[in-house]
């Protein structure tokens, strides 16, 4: 019987990791953990990003609500509103207009501090148009609702 031998080979059982082998596991598990907190940081922010805009479009068609409560009067201005305009031109003592209009530019900020709203009802042949748009900062850490960026805004159009 012959025997196969390999010579200057002598396997030993492993003993376990090398020093070098545990500082590349721990390079790798702080790198992954790093990608994690980022990527949350990241869905946070889309988060907060996607709530303003949910709440600036609840309010762009609570707007178009009550313009369409109202019909009769909508075409008389008053529900027309621009942006930083606060008086009144409604011509209709019994029409809720003006005081709707001021309610709701007073919820809007409260959900979104600096919003504004414009809502415009205007005759288009013989369709009446309604155009609501709701602009707003987003908010940021280093800012708060004072953001440098350009305003985001939601803009919706209906007929009545």
């Amino acid at each position: 019987m012959s025997r196969l031998t390999v010579h200057g080979f002598s396997p030993r059982p492993q003993r376990g990791f090398t020093l070098l082998e545990v500082l590349i596991a721990v390079i790798v598990l702080s790198l992954g953990l790093l990608g994690l907190a980022k990527l949350q940081t990241v869905g946070l922010t889309a988060n907060n990003i996607a709530y303003q805009r949910s709440q600036a479009t609840i309010l762009a068609y609570e707007a178009m609500d009550m313009v369409y409560a109202d019909r009769e009067n909508a075409h008389k201005n008053c529900y027309n509103k621009d942006f930083k305009d606060e008086t009144s031109t409604c011509n209709v003592a019994e029409s809720p207009g003006p005081t709707l209009v001021k309610q709701w530019k007073e919820r809007l900020e409260d959900t979104l501090p600096g919003a504004e709203g414009d809502i415009r009802v205007s005759q288009a042949g013989t369709d009446r148009l309604v155009e609501v748009e709701v602009q707003w900062r987003r908010w940021t850490k280093k800012d708060g609702w004072d953001s440098s960026e350009p305003p985001r805004s939601v803009k919706v159009v209906s007929g009545i």
